[in-house]
């Protein structure tokens, strides 16, 4: 008995819809399994996290505003041992005046070397001497108040600076101030000022403007905006956000060591502590956004989980009984058929289909699929092996084509958009009735001709005992005059080869018909084109020097001109009576050179994809010169947008090698100019303007070049040395290179 209730047992476990009921629960206990274990693990980890990415963001803030300081300070030493101060401060010294002399050296020093530094974030120093009661600036020499005419802080009275000028340390960080009146800027900018003295000369200290919204967004990681700065006495430097103010810095906790995190009320507050300015940094973040983030989190998952596990249960009931019930009806049904084994047979529904079943559908299957194949082979042998037989055959054509003259003519469509826009049947469809068309109406005027499609969009008629073209011109006459009443949707190019009298000569027409079709005049609807026009095919050349302007305007976002150039090419195509497949090939160049101009300047290309498209479907000049001039006017929009949004460093080099063009110019000279590598430099040069930094310096020095050819009589040495080449070889090298001819020949072009 025993025995017999584990064989019954054992029987119903080898049950199909145990065994998949079975499968799917294991499967759920895993799947939960993991998702609480991760639940459990996220919960006691997420807030560690967080702690820790605040305090990482923080000592990375802290660290590059003490640089900065440290940068600052630098400058400063710097410009206080320079010889144009020390030369004001001598003067002063000596005989009590104003040397304006060194006073406009010190101007020039202040915004050449000091503000030109973009990673500085100054927007203005201030030299104010006590005594003399006299202010230097970037922009002006005055013995007027400052700050009574030029600046107004909100925080800091006029009395205040008069203040400062009594005593005090070499560097002080003063809190931050708004700039309600700045002539030298936008008005209520915020600043953080630094005061610098040179404690060798105390009458007389500097003001250095810290651009306080520049360096917030330069240097603060966190996505959290209630940042702040206190020194070492305690008072607020800087604070991100005025609006919070009061509440987050209001009875602030003690911060005790170096760093740390404290809560403290509403707030989580990580600081670390500066070691060259003794300053405390402060990122304060709301506990509110932690908990209930984390809080929000926990109840999602824990939602998602039941919810998980219910449906999965759910649905694993129901797809097993939907597996099994159809099963076993098929088990008892077919019971007495054979099959031999192949699927396992410890589940005993599959075992009995395997038995009954699988060879009587594996049979029916491969019955039905050869006979499926065999039909298919015979209709497609009886419909194109006899085609195939007179193109490749050479038994069959010479049968077909025995002693019999022939020639053939190829149908080309050409779909236009209103076909797609009023038809939903596809081209093949419509291809297909042009076919039986021609075959139909072929076939009335002559014994046994053949038609067939040799391509998408392509019908090819073989026409034999033909002598001339004068027989068979009447007939494709009366085939245009069919074709232009679909003028709208469609253009056919009918092209007709030589007449041929050997078998032989069968692939020779065929691929003069198809060369015919580069004759297709533009914009002149359904055209026929014997090979008795045939002629020598016209080239149609751009020179180097005019693919070199377009260039030139197209880089620069000139869409006036760059217009202007392509249209005036295309009415040369006019005047010349070029072909269709001349004004093509001229589209596609240009619309190949905007894909990659837009490419190499990382700008987005999906509007000009759109509108080449169109490019496929012009056939008049007119519309030719519509989709190029809106073409261009998008590209070069994007182009002038991505130039305008050139920053300090682009602007930097361009206005230098406008001004020093005449002189050695070098990457590297530049790089160390603005203190960045010369790698870095060159990239971010080729990022954000499309050129490379020499090809750039080239194209200036060689426009200055052709200046100088066209309005003066210089000798090409004394030209080439004017505008920065020390070789006059290397100078006529690189103009033939640019513009297509030597200097000497372009002045006697231009003479």
């Amino acid at each position: 008995m025993i025995m017999q209730g584990i064989l019954k047992l054992r029987r119903s476990f080898q049950s199909f819809f145990v065994r998949m009921l079975a499968n799917f629960l294991f499967i759920i206990f895993l799947l939960v399994s993991f998702n609480s274990y991760s639940f459990s693990f996220f919960t006691s980890h997420v807030t560690e996290e967080i702690i820790r990415y605040n305090n990482v963001n923080l000592q990375k803030t802290m660290d590059d505003l003490e640089n900065q300081f440290k940068q600052i300070r630098t400058e400063f030493i710097s410009i206080f041992n320079s010889n144009q101060l020390l030369g004001l401060n001598a003067g002063l010294g000596n005989t009590g005046q104003i040397d304006y002399y060194f006073a406009d050296k010190v101007k020039l020093e202040i915004s050449d070397r000091i503000l030109s530094k973009p990673a500085l974030l100054l927007s203005n120093i201030i030299f104010y001497y006590r005594d003399a009661h006299f202010f230097i600036d970037k922009n002006t020499v005055s013995s007027l108040d400052f700050f009574q005419r030029y600046y107004f802080f909100s925080d800091y009275s006029t009395s205040y600076w008069s203040k400062l000028a009594q005593a005090g340390e070499s560097f002080t960080v003063l809190p931050s101030t708004k700039l309600l009146e700045n002539y030298a800027g936008p008005p209520n900018l915020s600043v953080i000022p630094i005061v610098v003295r040179n404690l060798l000369y105390p009458k007389m200290y500097a003001i250095a403007l810290l651009d306080a919204d520049k360096i917030f967004r330069a240097y603060h990681k966190s996505i959290n905006d209630n940042f702040f700065i206190r020194n070492a006495q305690g008072s607020l430097i800087f604070f991100s956000s005025e609006s919070d103010t009061d509440q987050v810095t209001k009875e602030l906790p003690v911060l005790t060591g170096e760093s740390g995190h404290v809560q403290w009320r509403n707030h989580y507050y990580f600081y670390t502590t500066g070691p060259y300015s003794g300053f405390t940094y402060v990122n304060a973040i709301p506990i509110g956004e932690m908990t209930q983030e984390v809080s929000q989190m926990k109840l999602i998952l824990i939602s998602l989980l039941l919810v998980a596990v219910g449906v999965s249960v759910a649905a694993s009931i129901y797809f097993t009984l939907r597996l099994h019930n159809p099963l076993k009806q098929i088990v008892e049904s077919v019971h007495q058929l054979q099959s031999p084994s192949a699927l396992p047979d410890n589940i005993k529904e599959f075992a009995a289909i395997q038995h009954r079943l699988d060879h009587l559908f594996t049979s029916l299957t491969e019955t039905k699929h050869d006979l499926d194949n065999k039909s298919s082979l015979l209709r497609t042998y009886s419909y194109i092996d006899s085609l195939r037989n007179i193109q490749g055959n050479h038994l069959a054509v010479e049968t077909y084509l025995k002693h019999r003259p022939f020639a053939v003519f190829l149908v080309t469509v050409a779909f236009k958009p209103s076909y797609y826009e009023q038809f939903t049947q596809r081209e093949q469809e419509a291809v297909a009735f042009m076919l039986a068309f021609i075959d139909k109406y072929l076939l009335g005027h002559y014994p046994d001709p053949v038609t067939f499609q040799i391509e998408k969009n392509q019908i090819l008629s073989i026409v034999p005992d033909l002598e001339s073209h004068a027989g068979l011109e009447p007939h494709l006459q009366h085939l245009k005059q069919v074709f232009d009443m679909d003028m709208e949707f469609c253009v056919i190019t009918i092209t007709v080869s030589s007449v041929y009298r050997n078998a032989s000569h069968l692939t020779q027409a065929y691929e003069q018909a198809l060369h015919l079709i580069e004759r297709r005049k533009i914009g002149e609807g359904s055209q026929i084109i014997y090979e008795e026009e045939l002629g020598e095919l016209p080239v149609f050349l751009i020179t180097l020097q005019e693919e070199q302007e377009f260039n030139t305007h197209l880089q620069a976002g000139n869409a006036k001109e760059t217009i202007h150039w392509v249209l005036v090419q295309l009415d040369r195509l006019d005047r010349k009576a070029a072909f269709a497949s001349h004004y093509s090939k001229f589209a596609t160049h240009i619309a190949d050179k905007v894909e990659k101009l837009l490419h190499v300047m990382n700008l987005p290309g999906e509007e000009t994809a759109k509108i080449r498209e169109e490019l496929s479907f012009c056939d008049s000049l007119e519309r030719y010169k519509e989709v190029l001039t809106k073409l261009l006017a998008c590209v070069t929009d994007q182009i002038r947008r991505k130039l305008e949004e050139q920053d300090a460093i682009t602007t930097y080099v361009f206005n230098y090698i406008d001004a020093h063009y005449h002189e050695p110019i070098s990457l590297d000279l530049l790089a160390d100019r603005l203190r960045i590598s010369s790698g870095y430099l060159s990239t971010y040069f080729k990022e954000k303007t499309g050129n490379n930094f020499i090809d750039y310096l080239h194209q200036v020095r060689l426009n200055r070049a052709m200046e100088l050819l066209d309005g003066t009589d210089l000798r090409i040495q004394e030209i080439a040395e004017r505008v920065g080449y020390a070789n006059v070889n290397s100078f006529i090298r690189m103009f033939k290179k640019l513009h297509g001819v030597t200097p000497g020949d372009y002045r006697k072009k231009m003479g």
